[in-house]
């Protein structure tokens, strides 16, 4: 199956980024697909975390899965794309939707 996650609250906000990963991991290792993970609201702060970026960048690298910043989000925040994390509107998003089997949300 094709799934593509959504993490809207960062790490100061709470565990969604580390459930989300967690999830992640587990339908990897159960044989599914992400298509993407976008990273929307509070969420994009993942990227500039020095505990959880390596680890989600570990995940892109590992499995080629892109993790997407919300542009509007990443502006509010003052952060940009760096080699795994690249920026995104909400188009791509719907896009994902539309190719994925299941949206999950970790808020």
């Amino acid at each position: 199956m094709i799934m593509t996650l959504v993490v809207q609250a960062g790490p100061e906000q709470g565990q969604a980024p580390q459930r989300a990963l967690a999830f992640a991991r587990a339908a990897i290792d159960a044989g599914h697909q992400l298509h993407c993970v976008f990273f929307y609201r509070g969420g994009v702060e993942v990227s500039g975390s020095e505990a959880d970026a390596p680890e989600w960048g570990a995940l892109h690298s590992e499995t080629g899965t892109p993790l997407l910043l919300c542009s509007s989000s990443a502006e509010t925040y003052g952060l940009s794309g760096d080699r795994h994390f690249a920026i995104a509107g909400l188009g791509t998003l719907i896009e994902a939707g539309v190719h994925s089997a299941r949206v999950v949300t970790f808020a």
